[in-house]
């Protein structure tokens, strides 16, 4: 097992954001915007999670919105990070270990 030298920041779609999703996408079964949070790699060390959130709050919106709808013209409008929290529910934390012996890749999204 090994420590990898980042953080995490845990992301779930809200009711808000479920409710978004099935209407703008008929074609979606509800678990697939509910099946599962993703987990996004952060830097390793952080003081304040509100700063960290309004710095990475536009890249995961559009991570998390494109497969409900390649449209960004469709998508919520997320100005700030209280509007953000209306769609997403978030956990942070510092330590990540890859339980893993085979090395990690690396895929663009």
């Amino acid at each position: 097992m090994k420590l990898v030298n980042r953080g995490y920041l845990i992301v779930k779609p809200t009711e808000k954001f479920k409710n978004w999703a099935n209407a703008t996408n008929s074609e979606l079964f509800l678990s697939d915007v509910t099946s599962e949070a993703s987990c996004y790699l952060i830097e390793e060390e952080f003081w304040d999670d509100d700063v960290l959130i309004e710095k990475y709050f536009k890249k995961i919106c559009k991570q998390e919105f494109f497969p409900v709808s390649q449209d960004a013209e469709s998508w919520p409008s997320i100005e700030n990070t209280g509007d953000f929290l209306e769609y997403f529910t978030t956990e942070i934390g510092s330590f990540v270990y890859d339980l893993l012996t085979k090395d990690l890749t690396r895929e663009n999204a």
